[in-house]
């Protein structure tokens, strides 16, 4: 009887374990999924601000407008020329249902977790403000900072004071 409840006593310490770890392990792979995101939309930028000589110009009608869709529209069809597709503008530790769940609430068809710089000017600003985030998270989604990412690509983690 005390073997028996030995190798439950084991058995449940290995389920415990394996359990915390799986999450972690899970949480650490939505956050490289978001910095792969972040990285793609810098290339996808980049590409823009190569063929176009700019950055992409919101139209003063869709900066102006309380409809935040419209803006989402603007920023993905920006980049679809360049292969970046609505899913890359999704973190998923937002989207897994950690935040938003997908499947039960309703979202709409543009949307990001990822909020873009509206630099204005000639292609040269993007590259000039070395400082300054090209993309930066909406939220503190994965628990160490707002990640940013950065004119030469880098990814900035940065905290902001609460309120």
């Amino acid at each position: 009887m005390i073997e028996l409840i030995v190798v439950i006593a084991i058995i449940a310490t290995l389920v415990a374990v394996g359990t915390t770890v799986s999450g972690r392990m899970k949480a650490a792979a939505e956050e490289a999924a978001c910095t792969s995101n972040m990285r793609s939309l810098h290339v996808g930028f980049a590409s823009y601000v190569n063929d176009n000589g700019e950055w992409p110009q919101l139209p003063d009608e869709v900066f102006n407008s309380s409809d935040q869709e419209r803006g989402w529209e603007f920023w993905v069809k920006s980049l679809e020329p360049y292969e970046i597709e609505q899913k890359t503008w999704l973190c998923p530790t937002e989207w897994n249902g950690h935040v938003i769940n997908l499947e039960e609430d309703q979202y709409p068809e543009y949307w990001s977790s990822y909020s873009p710089t509206p630099f204005e000017g000639g292609s040269s600003l993007p590259f000039k403000w070395i400082n300054q985030p090209w993309l930066s998270e909406k939220g503190d989604f994965h628990g160490n900072g707002v990640k940013l990412i950065m004119p030469n690509g880098n990814i900035k983690t940065s905290s902001f004071p609460q309120n």
